[in-house]
């Protein structure tokens, strides 16, 4: 599987509307993981991120869940393609920034991903349409679970698993929706709204993520 295969239709996640993706767009989970004894992406030579690419890629390309991958690297990307990726949110904007030793794994049905040394080691996504969060944890879940029997995460008895941005130490795990509210635009009534998340420990990000 090629990336020009990506460019003939919709995305995975736009195929299937799920349940109530009138307003809901998206469900996703990501979850950061880091090898045990390796230096983080932001601090480890470029051999040292390549040695780690071979090691994830070897562990993922196991699984049945991504059989038939695909695999795209940064240093071999154009721009135009790191950005038709980055709107259909298989990567970020920072894993776009970085060159050799980094890329990304997609799946045939480009619903699960797997991003290789971008701020972690691993930042693996489960993508669905519609509230769907249960079904994008089973998934992640199990792919979680598998890898950690070929790969030995970073992992703390006292702080959990072992990331790169303090932020995320501990489970490691991000969950957001997506959603499009025209009608609290309308009624002028979004920014008492935001506040109101804001208030009750929720982050609100834009249409690419962090810092949009």
């Amino acid at each position: 599987m090629k990336l020009e295969n990506l460019l003939h239709g919709p995305t995975g996640w736009f195929r299937t509307p799920g349940p109530e993706s009138e307003v809901v767009f998206t469900s996703r989970i990501r979850l950061a993981r880091n090898l045990k004894g390796v230096p983080f992406p932001n601090s480890a030579s470029e051999a040292e991120k390549m040695r780690t690419l071979e090691i994830i890629e070897e562990a993922v390309v196991k699984l049945p869940q991504f059989k038939g991958c695909i695999i795209l690297r940064m240093d071999e990307l154009t721009d135009v393609n790191k950005q038709f990726l980055s709107e259909r949110y298989i990567i970020s904007r920072e894993l776009a920034s970085q060159g050799a030793g980094s890329a990304v794994i997609i799946d045939k049905k480009e619903t699960l991903s797997i991003m290789v040394n971008e701020e972690d080691h691993i930042r693996m996504q489960a993508l669905l349409s519609g509230l769907r969060f249960e079904e994008c944890w089973k998934a992640l879940k199990t792919v979680d679970k598998k890898l950690q029997k070929d790969l030995e995460f970073a992992f703390s008895s006292r702080f959990g698993y072992l990331t790169a941005c303090p932020t995320n130490v501990g489970t490691g795990i991000r969950v957001s929706a997506m959603l499009h509210l025209p009608g609290l635009i309308m009624a002028k009534q979004i920014e008492q709204v935001l506040q109101a998340i804001i208030k009750l420990g929720l982050a609100i990000r834009g249409l690419y993520g962090e810092g949009t």
